[in-house]
């Protein structure tokens, strides 16, 4: 038997052993890295609660709105299954398991602590809730919102925090797979097993490399796409915005930046409900595929808003953007519905117009703003005025609100007269603002600045109550007049305008039987339901109801026979050419007829001469206002003119020029 020659074995032995503890501390960090690549995919693969908590938080929301406003398509224990599922998510959480985030992502679990505590004082809210409780509705939408808001930052850190996982992960297997291969050319065929072994595991380690690869791919397309219209989402858009602008830079090219929103999307979700307004951004974002050319970058940016960066001079911007108007013009068909929208774009230029990304953003979004004001349904090119224009606005803001706050605002009245006897039936009360340093500003000035600032509510509130303190002093002085004080939309989309009206009403002592709120068209023709209970509410209360500037809005006139409205107010466009044209005399007396046939008063505005006053009578128009009768006056010069038009009346009613001259 031959000896065995342990040199020899002590020769193959040695490499093969150091080569064998090289390999065992390989396997032994591959196979630690694979299980963190397991646990990672595992968190990242099954159902994550804290993405689905954030899911099924606007699940609630928008069930509860459907409910709410009762659009028939949800019902009360939807609603509450919606509750329930939020309410088990966030127990899930609290009490943690090894297939949920761990708590301390959560704000050290504070949020969701104050969640359960929140989701507890909301049940009772929600128990006994009912379609149209509009304002509950809103206090839980915002109770909600709030944690949804810093939910979407927490799942947006543990998007971040697993990217940067993944990173870490596929550099760490990166660099074991390459110790593989080296090992695997060195020894080639000269030890099978140990090949073998090898060869298993580089595959294991390829898969888990792809499986990573794939799981991060995935995360970085969920991040920064729009899961809706699969479009480019605002980080991506952002993203190529400044790479797009470095690159210009570099060639000394321009980028042309379009930001464009929808008019009209609202009244679709409104109107059709928020699927159809789902489906109606997936076919406007394939419309603008079609608009959009190789090279150019179209995003969602949130809502019913897009963007386009192009990398061409400004006329191409021109070309692509009333190539969108008119594609958007074209109606939609979604269920057999057919939807008419059109879309308002602004444009600016880089490096015409800015020179960062930040601020051709700020250029473009104030030529759109500028596009929407000029009337929708158009495009601008960002024009310095337009700042110069936004920097006005943003002062006259501030010196509004100091104002509001200081009672600088005064409320002037323009009277209304009986056409047939000159008597002085009422007023309509008119805002004012003479600032102390700048002097008169007009409405036209503040009241879009009140508009765009959120004032309007407020400011509608304050000439409301002036009005109802200086009625009441007239009638105690023997004036026994009506006041008339316009409503604008903003204040009739408030859930509780009657509540405020009729509160000032009590407070100021104000009869309701002489007051008038007037209304245009187009406000009572937005939220109809929650509008028709509002002034029908109103109107029970003593409260009358008139329509400005009628004849400018709507063509479909079976609202005024579901609304509680008494008065009709021709538009002054209707008077001032009364005298010469006979078109606008058949329109006129058409609109009086149809007053009349439905036992409703007219109101004729902007009457300036007396030919119109007199052709006005011949038509059976009652009462008129305007520049021939009185400018809107101070509250002490509208009471000397009350006190003069007493003394008046028989000879206002024969037409006297002097006499109007003289008041």
């Amino acid at each position: 038997m031959k000896s065995i020659n342990w040199k020899r074995v002590a020769l193959y032995a040695l490499p093969l052993g150091l080569l064998a503890y090289a390999s065992f501390g390989v396997w032994e960090n591959l196979g630690s890295l694979r299980n963190r690549v397991d646990s990672s995919y595992a968190l990242t693969t099954r159902n994550d609660e804290g993405f689905r908590l954030e899911m099924e938080l606007g699940t609630f929301q928008s069930d509860l709105i459907q409910y709410v406003m009762d659009e028939g398509t949800i019902s009360f224990d939807d609603v509450m299954l919606s509750f329930d599922l939020v309410w088990s998510r966030t127990q899930v959480l609290n009490d943690g398991s090894i297939y949920t985030a761990p708590r301390g992502q959560f704000e050290d679990g504070d949020l969701l602590l104050d969640l359960q505590k929140e989701l507890h004082a909301l049940d009772a809210l929600l128990i006994d809730l009912k379609p149209g409780e509009i304002k509950k509705m809103n206090t839980i939408i915002r109770s909600v919102s709030s944690y949804r808001d810093r939910m979407v930052s927490v799942v947006n850190k543990m998007i971040q925090q697993r990217v940067d996982e993944s990173n870490e992960l596929r550099l760490a297997l990166q660099h074991v797979v390459e110790g593989l291969d080296r090992m695997h050319t060195e020894f080639g065929l000269g030890v099978f097993l140990f090949v073998l072994l090898l060869t298993i595991e580089t595959v294991k380690a390829r898969r888990a490399e792809a499986k990573l690869k794939h799981r991060e791919k995935r995360v970085r397309y969920l991040a920064e796409h729009d899961t809706l219209t699969g479009l480019g989402n605002r980080a991506y858009f952002n993203k190529s915005l400044g790479r797009m602008i470095d690159e210009a830079k570099q060639d000394e090219e321009s980028v042309q930046l379009l930001l464009m929103d929808l008019d009209g999307f609202k009244d679709v979700n409104d109107s059709f409900g928020h699927p159809v307004g789902d489906e109606l951004l997936k076919i406007v974002a394939t419309r603008l595929n079609q608009c959009v050319r190789d090279g150019d970058e179209l995003a969602r940016l949130g809502g019913d808003e897009f963007g386009i960066i192009i990398g061409s001079p400004a006329s191409a911007a021109q070309m692509m953007s009333k190539r969108i108007v008119e594609t958007l013009a074209k109606p939609f068909s979604i269920d057999n519905k057919e939807i008419r929208i059109s879309t308002s774009i602004g444009v600016a230029s880089y490096p015409e117009n800015a020179k960062t990304p930040e601020t051709l953003m700020r250029d473009s979004d104030m030529a759109l703003y500028d596009a929407k004001a000029s009337g929708r349904n158009s495009y601008r090119f960002y024009k310095q005025s337009m700042k110069d224009a936004l920097d006005k606005r943003k002062g006259l803001e501030v010196l509004l609100r100091e104002a509001l706050d200081k009672n600088q605002l005064e409320v002037h009245y323009q009277p209304q007269i009986c056409l047939k006897t000159g008597q002085v039936l009422g007023v309509e009360a008119l805002a004012r603002w003479t600032h102390p340093e700048r002097g008169f500003i007009p409405p036209s000035d503040f009241i879009p600045v009140a508009e765009h600032a959120g004032l309007i509510p407020q400011l509608g509130e304050w000439v409301f109550r002036q009005s109802c303190i200086d009625v009441v002093e007239w009638h105690n002085a023997g004036h026994h007049i009506r006041m008339s004080v316009n409503l604008s939309p903003l204040q009739l989309a408030t859930a509780n305008l009657a509540d405020e009206i009729l509160a000032i009403l009590q407070e100021t002592s104000a009869r309701s039987e002489f007051i008038t709120l007037e209304l245009t068209e187009t406000s009572m023709m937005k939220n109809t339901r929650q509008t028709k209970d509002t002034l029908t509410r109103l109107n029970k209360a003593g409260i009358r109801f008139a329509v400005d500037d009628f004849g400018t809005g709507y063509s479909n006139l079976g609202y005024l026979l579901h609304y509680p409205v008494s008065y009709l107010k021709i538009d002054r466009s209707f008077i001032m050419n009364i005298e010469a044209s006979n078109e606008e005399q058949v329109m006129t007396r058409g609109i009086i007829n149809l007053a009349h046939g439905l036992g409703l008063s007219v109101v004729a505005e902007g009457i300036e001469t007396l030919e119109q006053s007199e052709i006005l009578q011949e038509m059976q128009c009652q009462e008129g206002q305007g520049y021939f009768y009185g400018k809107p006056m101070s509250k002490l010069k509208i009471l000397l003119y009350l006190e003069k038009m007493k003394s008046n009346v028989t000879l206002l009613s024969t037409g006297s020029r002097d006499v109007m001259k003289s008041a």
